[in-house]
């Protein structure tokens, strides 16, 4: 397929997602990451953005946004979550996501003059309505499975960006939220098996 029949499917499974249809939704999260990353850039196109410049821009666009859904995510869990070490595990999430996507933020000022356009994915903000009318151990639950899968998305969307990554700040990003993401699938794992 050629880049112009690319970007046309890409907007195609973006408009899906945005509908409201969870097979679409399911598609994009799930697909293949290089439709979720051309979504996102033809996301943000139609919302006036120019293009992305290089891979660099184009993953902090994506990971700005796949990570406000966890932030989203994070500061519900820490009012519902039933156990304490729930609740302090959302926190640290909560605070870490927000200090990754802010210096994400920063960078894509700083290295492309641009402001960022912050809109969580609507699967992400679907997932956050569900934990609101989860109560208890069930809610506590949810959320660590949620989050797991979360970081399984994201960690393969960080590994098909690191071959194309030119700016060093950015892959040792890259590379840190990895390592990070995995060490914090085995440590929720370990949580949710001992709920």
């Amino acid at each position: 397929m050629n880049k112009r029949g690319f970007s046309v499917l890409a907007v195609l499974v973006v408009l899906g997602g945005c509908s409201g249809g969870d097979e679409a939704e399911t598609e994009v999260m799930a697909g293949d990451t290089t439709v979720m990353v051309q979504s996102d850039s033809g996301m943000a196109g139609m919302e006036g953005m120019t293009p992305a410049q290089d891979p660099d821009h184009e993953f902090l666009r994506m990971m700005v946004n796949h990570h406000a859904g966890l932030v989203a995510l994070a500061a519900e869990a820490v009012t519902r979550a039933s156990d304490d070490s729930v609740r302090t595990a959302a926190n640290m999430l909560q605070q870490k996501q927000q200090a990754e996507q802010d210096s994400m933020s920063a960078m894509i000022q700083r290295m492309y003059n641009e402001q960022p356009h912050v809109m969580p994915m609507p699967k992400n903000m679907a997932q956050v309505d569900s934990l609101k009318q989860t109560t208890g151990t069930a809610a506590d639950q949810y959320f660590l499975r949620t989050v797991i899968a979360h970081h399984q998305e994201g960690i393969p969307m960080i590994d098909q960006f690191l071959p194309r990554s030119t700016k060093p700040e950015v892959r040792q990003m890259a590379e840190m939220m990895k390592a990070d993401q995995q060490a914090e699938i085995t440590e929720l794992q370990g949580k949710l098996s001992s709920l």
